[in-house]
């Protein structure tokens, strides 16, 4: 009897190794299969993520052109790229665009010289001008959609080395685009270097406002103009740039185009190179300031204000109610107007308008103070 419990006593025993033995061996299976699982999610989603961020940031390949943006806008037309290739540049164009490259190649040669020794900075990379034929096939891009109600006009917008430009039936102004496009390139290769490196580090330890860079780039591409001259005032009168730093979008570029002049009108053109050297060496805009013209950003606003203060002092205020007795008719927001002319009589007027890449054509008759739209062209594009 003893010898039978003591047998029962080790089976059992045995038993229980044995099932902790099978659990123990499951559960390392169990294990091995989910750390293999594990391992594969991981890669997946680390595949993945840099799939779609990749995607997210760089979309709409063109001829190796990536367009980055926020949002989709619908493409009305099929664009098949083409492009020209030179030493310093490249001008990229498609149907009906061919004009257009040849004129931008021989446009941005002569641009690229005067700025190479307006700023004593010769050009690194090569600078791509994507050319569209006018603006509403631009507007179809996702280019711009981080501007607020995407409203483009008389904006150059750059990416890196990219420069999009369009043509709107205007040389001047597309000759303005394409100076504008250049001088920020080579403002953004002074200020965050020309390689991605460079870029990377300088532009995590410094920002630049827009009315810095902006501003500086629009006041290359055309120094003065009774636009700008009107915007100023506009500003400097209203008492709207009395917040200097807090301007955005046009007004920060118009604010800025205005400094950019007084310094040069001040001190002269020679100092801009030197204020772009120490903006990057110091990393900071006020120090770039500071060093070069022995003076703060805070006085130099100041000085700015002042002067543009006392050359519009003199204007006399006009009467808003005389002004609205004079309007000939309400003009509305988010519409520029344009091409205004008047018949020799002065009885009737005609004007172009457009809103959000759409063209009309007015024209308006002041004996019975009616207005009739007589032409309408291309797609209105949010």
């Amino acid at each position: 009897m003893y010898i039978n419990h003591r047998l029962d006593y080790y089976f059992n025993k045995c038993k229980s190794i044995y099932n902790t033995y099978k659990i123990a061996n499951f559960t390392y299976k169990i294990y091995a299969k989910i750390k293999t699982s594990v391992k594969h999610i991981t890669l997946f989603l680390v595949v993945f993520l840099i799939i779609f961020l990749t995607n997210n940031l760089n979309a709409q390949f063109y001829n190796g052109t990536h367009v980055g943006f926020g949002k989709n806008r619908v493409q009305y037309d099929y664009f098949e790229w083409k492009y020209y290739r030179y030493t310093q540049y490249e001008t990229y164009f498609y149907t009906g665009g061919k004009e257009l490259a040849i004129y931008t190649a021989k446009v941005a040669r002569k641009h690229i010289k005067d700025q190479e020794e307006f700023f004593e900075y010769d050009l690194r990379d090569k600078i791509q001008f994507i050319i569209y034929n006018k603006q509403s096939h631009f507007k179809q891009s996702n280019v711009g959609l981080s501007l607020e109600d995407g409203e483009l006009g008389g904006i150059t917008n750059i990416m890196g080395s990219k420069v999009y430009i369009y043509f709107n039936g205007d040389h001047d102004d597309f000759n303005r685009q394409i100076k504008e496009g250049i001088a920020q390139v080579l403002v953004n290769q002074q200020v965050f270097g020309s390689n991605w490196r460079q870029v990377l580090k300088n532009s995590s330890l410094l920002s630049i406002p827009d009315w810095y860079q902006k501003g500086l780039t629009s006041y290359i591409s055309d120094e003065w103009s009774p636009e700008i001259e009107n915007s100023v005032r506009d500003g400097i009168t209203s008492g709207k740039y009395k917040r200097f730093n807090r301007l955005s979008d046009k007004d920060a570029i118009i604010a800025g185009h205005s400094l950019w002049a007084y310094i040069v009108n001040t001190y002269g053109e020679a100092v801009i190179p030197n204020i772009l050297y120490m903006t990057r060496v110091t990393q900071s805009v006020e120090k770039g300031f500071l060093y070069v013209l022995g003076v703060s950003m805070k006085s130099l606003t100041k000085e700015w204000k002042n002067y543009y203060a006392n050359e519009y002092n003199d204007l006399v205020k006009s009467d808003e109610e005389k002004y609205q007795e004079k309007e000939l008719f309400k003009i509305r927001k988010r519409r520029d107007y344009s091409e205004f002319k008047m018949s020799p009589d002065g009885n009737n007027f005609a004007y172009v308008t457009n809103k959000l890449g759409q063209y009309k054509i007015y024209i308006y008759y002041k004996d019975n103070d009616k207005k009739y739209k007589i032409y309408k062209k291309e797609f209105k594009l949010d």
